[in-house]
């Protein structure tokens, strides 16, 4: 049986060096989440060269807003009719400010906290990964291990 590993986001930063590093060093296929393929031209040319260097091994689920459980759900789906299980899910995504007007950033002050700012990252840092595991639980393996004892 081939091993699965669902990484979101796949697009940048730990999440692709993640996929890259999964892809390189195993067999297992990787399902990569992301929002846009077209984040930045360096992520856009990256994911087009693993997905060029391991077309059998490597898909893409992109359109996905962690802010957004329909599109959290979608994404399971779409990971639903491809994959009948789910062997890793790395929920590595997440937003830190750098001080700008769109992304001004609780994490660099107490001073500068912003309640609106606060919510977003709360929102894709810790409850997008929350609800993407809860979508993918059905999926995830551990399910039919000899530990059948873990809550569902």
């Amino acid at each position: 049986k081939d091993m699965v590993c669902v990484v979101s986001s796949a697009s940048k930063g730990i999440g692709l060096e993640f996929t890259k590093q999964i892809l390189q060093r195993s067999d297992c296929k990787v399902v990569g989440i992301i929002r846009s393929k077209y984040e930045s031209v360096s992520a856009s040319s990256t994911l087009h060269h693993l997905k060029s260097a391991f077309p059998d091994r490597f898909f893409i689920v992109d359109g996905i807003d962690l802010e957004v459980q329909k599109s959290i759900d979608e994404a399971a789906t779409i990971i639903q009719e491809n994959f009948d299980h789910v062997d890793m899910l790395l929920n590595v995504s997440g937003i830190l400010g750098d001080n700008n007007i769109a992304t001004p950033g609780p994490e660099r002050s107490i001073s500068g906290i912003d309640r609106d700012w606060l919510l977003k990252s709360l929102n894709i840092n810790l409850v997008g990964h929350v609800m993407m595991t809860k979508a993918l639980f059905p999926l995830l393996s551990h399910r039919n291990s000899p530990n059948k004892d873990l809550p569902h």
